[in-house]
């Protein structure tokens, strides 16, 4: 079967190395497109996997005669021989090419996930691999900075890439360019992209429903905060679809298979006799956005309900029950500094919640205005509203329970806030009582001092003025010098042995005289302690 692709396409799938500079829409993008081939290789050596027996990419095909085909990609050889590029040098003459750059028909739809192991921030995929399928399926370069958020290092980096959102679209209804009109492998021209990124709360495979909760330990809640990005093309006319996703852990891969063999089996959608096979084939396509927009949604409540739990684990041991008479419980100094944690934790799902009401709201917005548009056909006026106007619905529920789970955060919040301030002024009041306990306490003690030292001064005074003739008296009193009268005649004598054992006596008594004023001074100096540091504790 010969292929006719036009120029500027095969030029583009010939050095598609280049990827974005060789897309078909150079002039639509213009030197922005410099700007996305910088950041891409930027990104590459942290985002992407540099060892080739790292490389996984999943990818689901659904064929004309709507068969499912799965495949695991392993090198970028095998990836261009599934898109039917087997274009390559001749071993034997490198100057000659042999094969075609297309070979093959695109099928009904095609999902390719670009997944990411749990013990990996990278991509299972190589530069190499991500160019060649953005030049094949001329993917939005919007899509690069997409992907920018993986393989980040650094806790403030990730919640960074938690902060990014964004939704780009595009709808070509007439007039596309040349490259893009390949009747033979079904691409129209006429067609809708867009690309954006949800978040979820993925639970952890191996956590049971109810662990048991460690609140010292807010990285231990069993959930992990995930983001898919999401790239998405509709021919209008031929109603073929491509579907790009990032795919942290496999999640989307499994939600996607489980869908197509299940609800959305390709044999019953695309065959319905009640509807056109435009209105079945975009009704397929808005169930996958209907998916993702469930995935991004369904396990929310579980992660806030952990969360809350936590919170309410560290602010229960603190809070007055009602009836409770007497003093409130007493506070842990870390109290504040434990629940700060969860708090972040809490914001940040009001963010990414908010973030994802944004998409959502962008996302049928999109929609809304492809309906209205005024290039459309007579055949896809017709169809398009009601189609789109279900779809909408259905995002509005799950947008209206996000806004209900944005309200309950908040009011978490707010109850965390108002505990933060009870317990600080409680804190606060405690330690003003400390204060005054201790004010009270030197006070007394200056009191004490300075009665004691009035009476210190006088005790001091009356030593000095008796203890000079206090010595002389009682010196005089000993044996040691003696006068005697003979004869009317005074005689003085001194003795040595007496006044050897005056010193014997008296040094002894002396040292313990100061001995036991010591000892007494230091009891009484800790038993003042012990009361003031009772009295301090018996207020906390």
């Amino acid at each position: 079967m010969s292929i006719f692709v036009p120029e500027s396409f095969h030029d583009s799938c010939l050095f598609w190395s280049e990827y974005p500079l060789n897309i078909i829409d150079k002039a639509l993008y213009g030197r922005r497109l410099h700007g996305y081939r910088r950041r891409l290789l930027i990104i590459a050596p942290t985002a992407l996997a540099q060892d080739p027996a790292n490389v996984r990419i999943p990818i689901i095909d659904i064929s004309d005669a709507l068969a499912i085909t799965s495949c695991d990609i392993r090198n970028t050889k095998d990836l261009r021989e599934w898109l039917g590029d087997t274009y390559e040098q001749n071993p034997i003459n490198p100057a000659k090419w042999t094969g075609k750059l297309v070979s093959k028909k695109d099928p009904r739809a095609r999902f390719v996930f670009l997944v990411n192991s749990r013990d990996s921030k990278r991509l299972d995929l190589r530069l190499e691999d991500l160019v060649c399928l953005g030049s094949y399926h001329q993917v939005m370069p919007d899509y690069m900075d997409f992907l920018s958020v993986y393989g980040v290092r650094g806790s403030g980096k990730v919640a960074a890439g938690l902060r990014f959102t964004g939704f780009r679209s595009r709808l070509v209804c007439s007039e596309p360019l040349p490259g893009h009109v390949i009747v033979d492998i079904g691409r129209s021209g006429r067609r809708l992209e867009l690309c954006y990124n949800l978040k979820s709360a993925v639970r952890m495979v191996d956590m049971p429903l109810e662990p048991e909760v460690k609140i010292d330990q807010p990285q231990e809640l069993g959930f992990s905060i995930q983001q898919a990005a999401v790239y998405h093309r509709f021919d209008l006319k031929l109603y073929r679809s491509f579907w790009m996703m990032t795919d942290p852990g496999s999640d989307l891969r499994d939600t996607i298979s489980h869908l197509l063999r299940n609800e959305l089996q390709p044999s019953e959608v695309f065959l319905s006799n009640d509807d056109s096979d435009l209105s079945n084939a975009l009704r397929f396509n808005l169930d996958i956005h209907l998916a993702l927009v469930e995935w991004a949604t369904e396990e929310w409540k579980w992660y806030v309900d952990r969360l809350e739990d936590r919170v309410e684990a560290i602010t229960a041991a603190t809070k007055v029950q009602p009836g409770h008479s007497g003093r409130p419980p007493p506070i842990h100094r870390d109290s504040m500094y434990r629940i700060q944690p969860y708090e972040d934790l809490l914001n940040q799902v009001i963010m990414i919640l908010e973030s994802n009401l944004e998409v959502f709201s962008s996302l049928t917005s999109f929609y809304h205005d492809v309906a209205m548009n005024k290039d459309l056909e007579d055949e896809e006026h017709a169809t398009l509203p009601s189609v789109i106007s279900s779809f909408s619905a259905s995002v509005q529920e799950y947008a209206n329970d996000t806004r209900l789970r944005i309200a309950h955060v908040r009011d978490i919040v707010k109850g965390i806030a108002d505990w933060k301030f009870i317990v600080s002024q409680t804190i606060q009041t405690n330690a003003n009582d400390k204060a005054e306990i201790l004010n009270n306490t030197i006070l007394e003690l200056t009191e004490r001092s300075h009665n004691e030292a009035i009476a210190m001064r006088i005790v001091t005074v009356v030593t000095l003025l008796y203890l000079p003739p206090t010595f002389v008296s009682t010196f005089f009193s000993t044996d040691i010098i003696r006068y005697q009268g003979d004869g009317g005649v005074m005689l003085e004598s001194f003795s040595a042995l007496a006044i050897q054992r005056w010193l014997q006596v008296s040094l002894p008594l002396m040292l313990f005289t100061c001995l036991g004023a010591w000892l007494w001074y230091s009891w009484e100096f800790r038993r003042r302690v012990r009361k003031r540091n009772a009295a301090i504790i018996s207020r906390d």
